[in-house]
C-alpha cells in the first residue's frame, strides 16, 4: 500500500546522540586530513561547552570552519569511505524515543531526514535507518574532489530543504504528518506538520513549545518524560 503520510526526522540531537558531521570531522583527525595541531581552538572551545562556560554552537561552528577548510581537495570517495566507517560504527548511538518512533512510523509513513550534517555522511545514515528520502548540506565538487565552501546549508532553511525534496520526489504532507526536531532550526518544519514534537528541545525550541502547545519529550537515562505547556503528561 502506498504511503500517503510523511514523518520528518532530524538527526544530530534528535535520534543520533551527537553530530555526524563533529563523528566525520573527528574521523579526518584520524586519518591525519587534519592535522592534530590544527584543533586547539577546538579543543579549546570544546571543553568550555563540556564545562558550561561557552555553548553548544560555538564549538559546532569551529568544527563546521575546519571541516571547511580541511576537506578541500579531498577526493569524494575519500569522504564517502570515512562516512561510511562513521556511520557503521555509530549508527546505532541513538535516543530510545526516537528510535522507537522511527520504527513505528516506519509502517506507515514516508520518513524524511533532514540535517545540517554534510548530504555524504546524512546519505549513509539514512541508509543505515531506511529512511525513504534525505537531504543535507551540500558542498562544492569539482573533478571528484571537494572544493571551497559549501553550496546550500540545509539546516538554515528546513523549509527550503522540505521544498526540495518534494519537488525531486513528489510527495506532499498530507494528514497525519510528524515533525521531529531539538532546536530551533527546526520550528519552520514543526510549525507545518500535524504533530509537531520537540525533543530535548534547546532554550527557544522549549520556548516556542509553549507558545504553541507542541508536545515536548525529554528523554533522560532511562526515562523519558512528555510534556505540553511543561506539565508533565505522561
Amino acid at each position: 500500500m502506498k504511503k500517503t503520510k510523511v514523518a520528518i526526522f532530524d538527526i544530530d540531537g534528535t535520534i543520533f546522540r551527537n553530530s555526524l558531521l563533529v563523528e566525520l570531522h573527528w574521523k579526518m583527525v584520524k586519518e591525519g586530513i587534519i592535522p592534530r595541531s590544527a584543533t586547539k581552538e577546538l579543543d579549546r572551545r570544546y571543553w568550555n561547552w563540556i564545562t558550561r562556560k561557552g555553548t553548544y554552537d560555538d564549538y559546532l561552528q569551529e568544527v563546521i570552519d575546519s571541516f571547511n577548510e580541511f576537506v578541500k581537495g579531498v577526493p569524494t570517495k575519500t569522504i564517502q569511505r570515512l562516512a561510511r566507517e562513521v556511520v557503521k560504527v555509530q549508527s546505532n548511538i541513538v535516543y530510545r524515543y526516537t528510535r522507537a518512533l522511527v520504527g513505528r512510523l516506519r509502517k506507515t509513513h514516508l520518513l524524511v531526514a533532514i540535517s545540517g550534517s554534510p548530504q555524504i555522511v546524512v546519505g549513509e545514515f539514512a541508509r543505515a535507518w531506511k529512511f525513504d528520502y534525505y537531504i543535507g548540506t551540500q558542498h562544492r565538487i569539482r573533478d571528484s574532489k571537494f572544493t571551497e565552501g559549501n553550496i546550500w546549508v540545509a539546516s538554515e532553511n528546513k523549509q527550503e530543504a522540505l521544498r526540495r525534496l518534494q519537488e525531486q520526489h513528489g510527495f506532499t504532507l498530507g494528514r497525519g504528518s510528524v515533525g521531529v526536531g531539538d532546536t530551533e532550526s527546526d520550528i519552520k518544519i514543526l510549525e507545518i506538520v500535524d504533530l509537531p514534537i520537540c525533543f530535548n528541545p534547546t532554550a527557544r525550541l522549549f520556548a516556542a513549545a509553549q507558545k504553541h502547545n507542541w508536545l515536548t519529550v525529554i528523554e533522560r537515562k532511562d526515562v523519558t518524560y512528555a510534556l505540553r505547556r511543561g506539565k508533565l503528561i505522561r
